[in-house]
């Protein structure tokens, strides 16, 4: 049986990449750009095993799509208020924009005043998190999503599996590093809807919405 590689080597690759930027800042801000598409291909292609995997069907998918759509007829698209932050995020720590968008989306559907039982903002931190990630006010859109991005980036980089650093953003990674498998339902259906709001974002930028 032919053993498929393609994961390590792209696992290798964003290693390697991460410390081009550490060792080499004024390098790595000129390749921004190819650094993000090599992001944007490896969600891109998780997005895609793990849509399979969950098994969501395609009339449930454009029944969601559409609903979604329909709330912002006629009004203007709550991802575009905060386009110059998920740039800026995306370029400083090498996050496709859509990705960044999609976990906004399921977190907080934009509102910067979203409040959970512990995490708040645009990007739901934790008071722990947002102290790790250098946030002072949670409910500052700029620094929300700077700090939650920032987070997904050092989950993405210790787990080197999309899903797994989803699980992490979601649940805590604790609950990862110590190989927990009975997670909540919200838990394990979180890098689902993740993956399906990156798909609809990179659907509407084809488009030119």
């Amino acid at each position: 049986m032919q053993k498929d590689t393609g994961k390590p080597f792209r696992s290798r690759l964003l290693i390697v990449v991460f410390a081009l930027l550490l060792l080499l800042p004024g390098q790595a801000f000129a390749d921004t750009d190819a650094e993000i598409l090599e992001c944007t291909d490896y969600i891109r292609q998780k997005a895609r095993q793990r849509l399979a995997k969950y098994n969501v069907s395609r009339k449930v998918r454009v029944k969601r799509t559409h609903r979604k759509r329909r709330t912002l007829k006629g009004k203007r698209n709550p991802a575009d208020r905060y386009h110059a932050i998920i740039m800026e995020a995306s370029r400083k720590y090498k996050i496709h924009p859509d990705f960044i968008r999609a976990v906004i989306m399921v977190e907080s559907s934009f509102n910067p005043r979203a409040k959970s039982k512990y995490a708040v903002g645009l990007m739901q931190l934790t008071k722990a998190t947002a102290e790790d990630m250098g946030v002072k006010d949670r409910f500052n859109p700029r620094q929300s999503v700077l700090g939650g991005t920032k987070y997904l980036r050092a989950l993405l980089l210790e787990f080197k599996d999309t899903t797994l650093a989803l699980k992490g953003y979601n649940a805590g990674p604790q609950h990862i590093r110590n190989g927990r498998t009975d997670f909540k339902p919200e838990t394990i259906e979180y890098p689902g809807k993740v993956f399906r709001e990156f798909r609809r974002f990179q659907q509407l930028s084809r488009k030119g919405k």
